[in-house]
């Protein structure tokens, strides 16, 4: 683990790695499975995993305090370590480039589906990127400290100090799996993906920059974001819309033709 987070290049190889494959796995299965049917049905894992999420996210938030106490009192140099990897893992720096790898990778090895794929999955990323920023200045929460109170808010901050909810980077990982997921739609890219993504939300508890109940609501928000915006896309193509993205001098343009 730390020789994972100690070197950025093995960091974003491993991450493109893990992208690559987890799309190629979905391009395949797609090839085998008709589009339509495989966006008409419903998923019944939804309501199930809102109902847990949501009694993670109770027990949370009168847990905080304790939570926070204990996370602090143990210690050890192999959590220190796992801390670490899980901040570099959750990092933009490294999952930017490694999304666009794997796109250009779709290119090069000529697979449409893996660079729609990769597609998906940024545009995921986009929507849980632009909840993050909203929320965090919106809700005003204000970080664990020597305070102990998880109860203090102050919306419309722009201290960071008071950017505690949403977890930036627990959103982001989870947005990434949920969205790697629906795409793959493979039960070891999905172990995979949330395993991870797990891990990140964990180190931000164990880093102190966050209350428990703040890495429970950005895992719950970042999963729906990321299933939803997928079978979105994909529900959209299969009725004969298509998703056309370019470069601009002010970002990407993102338009939906029929």
């Amino acid at each position: 683990m730390g020789h994972l987070a100690s070197s950025p290049v093995r960091t974003g190889a491993a991450l493109a790695g893990l992208f690559f494959c987890s799309l190629s796995a979905g391009a395949q299965r797609l090839q085998r499975v008709d589009q339509a049917t495989r966006d008409s049905v419903p998923d019944s894992r939804f309501p199930i995993a809102w109902l847990i999420g949501g009694s993670v996210v109770v027990a949370a938030a009168v847990s905080d305090q304790e939570l926070e106490e204990e996370s602090l009192e143990y210690r050890s140099a192999t959590l220190d370590k796992l801390e670490h990897t899980g901040n570099v893992l959750g990092s933009g720096v490294f999952l930017l480039p490694a999304l666009g790898a794997t796109y250009v990778a779709g290119l090069v090895v000529r697979q449409p589906r893996l660079t729609n794929g990769a597609l998906h999955v940024a545009a995921a990323y986009l929507a849980g990127n632009i909840v993050s920023s909203v929320g965090k200045p919106a809700i005003g929460r204000h970080r664990p400290d020597t305070t102990g109170s998880p109860w203090r808010f102050r919306p419309l901050a722009s201290q960071g100090a008071w950017h505690s909810l949403p977890s930036a980077h627990t959103l982001h990982a989870f947005t990434l799996a949920g969205a790697i997921s629906e795409e793959a739609r493979r039960p070891w890219v999905t172990i995979s993906a949330y395993s991870a993504a797990t891990l990140i939300g964990w180190s931000r508890v164990y880093a102190d920059e966050h209350w428990t109940s703040d890495v429970a609501v950005s895992a719950i928000l970042g999963a729906a974001i990321g299933h939803g915006v997928v079978r979105f896309l994909h529900a959209r193509r299969a009725a004969g819309e298509r998703v056309q993205w370019w470069p601009t001098p002010r970002g990407i343009d993102v338009r939906v033709a029929w």
